[in-house]
């Protein structure tokens, strides 16, 4: 007999789709493909021999802790040193919790936070990961247009006056100020400065996903927002980028008014995230092997952004742009209006290419001229020749779009 389920789903499980990232990729593993689509650090980096070591150390010196339950707020000694490396002791290990990775925070942001139809904002474009968080619980998004220096603040200003003069509000603003999933750019000192005073004039709360902020390879390192406004800001950021991501190791910082709603969601998902992981994260950043490798990182990957800068300045047709990322893992590719990525791909898999549509990223719609690339995970060789093939792909397409219809075509058959 045939069974089915579906009428038994909850309205969120209806509207919750797979990730259309992760679907491309399923594509994207024939030999000779370069992709440069993935989101993911070099294998290269990882520190393995350090990892192999502290495993041995602490199953044989911490296991009756590791190997047991913990705490849901998390090992202590782990917050207390990510308070003092990463915050310079400017919070508490009170105020932090970890997760299950960051994607663990979204959705307890979302459990916590969103009810269906509610507003949040968003940049357009934002992070897949975090639309499809939030779109479980039914969100309604406020997209704000994002350049190379961030979410336009002007514009997001606009938005909520309008929004509040009908009586509306907004739940939370989430935003990646440092090197931004997709688009690679950093929020300006000047709009880090104006969000600030906008969530003080709406009673706002911010939501500062920074998990790049290392991973810096040019320019000045500018305030979190999570500085400038504390009492406002839920921040998160993440061991993946740092020391590896199977880890699945995030923190969250967040203030004290809502801290002990958050422990409780979490402990409704996972009672608490693996206290093996913990322990050898602690042990990383006790060891002092963090520092080298985040420097080893940054060399490594600003030279590959290096190669994809010079890559795409020789290779891609004019009338592209694409912005040049202080930091990060990605850049972001505008190609002429006429051409639309998400039609494009099938023709760069047959060139051997892939990239990630930018359309996957605006949960609103939009995008549809844009791409990801990613620099960080390929050599750089393999980055050069990704581009070019990518290159050829786009003038292609262009070619394509500049010669005229036969006359036949035009003709109207019964």
């Amino acid at each position: 007999m045939t069974t089915n389920f579906s009428s038994k789903y909850s309205a969120n499980a209806e509207g919750m789709k797979a990730s259309e990232i992760r679907e491309l990729l399923k594509l994207t593993s024939k030999p000779g493909m370069i992709s440069l689509a993935g989101g993911l650090p070099d294998p290269a980096m990882f520190p393995v021999d350090v990892i192999r070591e502290l495993a041995v150390d602490v199953i044989n010196n911490h296991s009756a802790s590791a190997l047991q339950y913990g705490s849901t707020e998390g090992v202590p000694a782990l917050r207390e040193i990510i308070a003092k490396k990463f915050h310079d002791n400017k919070v508490g290990p009170e105020q932090i919790f970890m997760s299950t990775g960051s994607q663990e925070g979204l959705d307890i942001l979302g459990k916590v936070f969103i009810d269906p139809g509610d507003k949040i904002v968003v940049s357009a474009p934002t992070y897949l990961g975090a639309i499809t968080a939030f779109k479980a619980y039914r969100a309604k998004f406020v997209t704000i247009e994002a350049d190379d220096y961030g979410m336009n603040i002007e514009i997001l200003e606009e938005r909520l006056r309008a929004i509040y003069a009908k009586g509306d509000v907004v739940k939370f603003v989430y935003t990646i100020p440092n090197f931004h999933n997709p688009n690679g750019s950093t929020m300006s000192l000047k709009r880090r400065k104006k969000i600030v005073k906008l969530a003080e004039e709406y009673d706002l709360l911010i939501v500062e996903d920074d998990p790049y902020a290392q991973l810096r390879y040019t320019g000045e390192q500018l305030p979190r927002l999570h500085d400038l406004i504390p009492e406002r800001t839920i921040y998160m950021s993440t061991f993946s980028k740092i020391m590896a991501p199977a880890m699945r190791l995030g923190w969250n910082v967040v203030p004290e008014e809502i801290y002990s709603k958050m422990i409780i969601c979490k402990q409704s998902i996972d009672l608490c995230s693996s206290p093996l992981n913990q322990y050898l994260a602690l042990k990383y950043l006790e060891g002092g092997h963090l520092e080298p490798h985040i420097e080893r990182i940054r060399k490594v990957y600003g030279n590959k952004r290096k190669v994809m800068l010079e890559s795409i300045e020789e290779y891609f047709p004019m009338g592209s742009h694409w912005t040049k990322p202080e930091g990060g893992m990605f850049l972001w590719a505008t190609l002429d209006h006429r051409i639309n990525t998400r039609k494009m791909f099938p023709r760069a898999l047959e060139n051997n290419v892939a990239y990630v549509i930018g359309g996957a990223f605006y949960p609103n719609g939009g995008g549809e001229n844009t791409m990801r690339l990613n620099f960080s995970f390929s050599a750089p060789e393999i980055v050069r020749e990704g581009i070019k093939r990518l290159g050829n792909v786009i003038e292609q397409e262009l070619e394509l779009m500049a010669t005229p219809m036969p006359e036949w075509a035009e003709l109207n058959f019964p």
